[in-house]
């Protein structure tokens, strides 16, 4: 099991996350880019002024997500359960884009402007979709996991003593009814599972 829930749920809506926050970084800047003859050093006590509190704020989450796919790899090496054996499978990879659909879209819409208060309510949009997300447990809906080549399905199975077994899996195997797999539990409805 993932010892410390918190931080992988922070960890999953982060890294679902990743490329809104490289689109922020980007639109967020607001720092002057000049190579000509007469360009001068901008300062320490004007950048502040001008815009990048936003692109360091990203970097910083962007950071936290990439040490949090780092440790769910090393995690993934763990002591795993099982085997199950598939008697019902599900394929809800859908739901990733009804959740990008729905967030991520209108996220990027957003103004980038660097007044503080478009920082203050892009920044509370970002927490409150991300306290959705935790508190929904729907942080398998991740396109970046996606994109990776991650699948989720929704299984029913068996363990080899018969006891029942229904959870979301999370996989970067190509599952089928009948097959087995080993997992590790992430909470009490999902797991990553590993085809044998």
């Amino acid at each position: 099991m993932i010892a410390n829930k918190v931080f992988a749920k922070i960890g999953f809506y982060l890294l679902s996350m990743v490329f809104f926050l490289i689109i922020v970084m980007i639109l967020g800047t607001d720092i002057p880019v000049y190579f000509g003859k007469d360009a001068q050093f901008v300062g320490l006590k004007n950048i502040f002024k001008i815009g990048i509190i936003i692109p360091v704020a990203c970097g910083l989450l962007l950071l936290y997500a990439g040490g949090f796919a780092c440790w769910l790899k090393h995690e993934s090496k763990g002591t795993r359960l099982g085997p199950i054996t598939i008697t019902e499978i599900s394929n809800v990879n859908s739901e990733i884009m009804s959740f990008v659909a729905a967030y991520f879209f209108p996220l990027v819409g957003f103004n980038y402007s660097t007044t503080w208060k478009h920082v203050v309510v892009l920044a509370g949009l970002f927490v409150l979709i991300g306290a959705i997300y935790i508190k929904g447990d729907i942080y398998y809906c991740n396109p970046t996991l996606s994109i990776l080549g991650y699948r989720t399905y929704k299984i029913k199975g068996t363990t080899t003593t018969g006891t029942p077994f229904e959870q979301t899996v999370i996989t970067s195997h190509k599952m089928s009814v009948e097959d087995k797999f080993t997992y590790i539990t992430i909470d009490s409805n999902t797991c990553f599972a590993y085809k044998q």
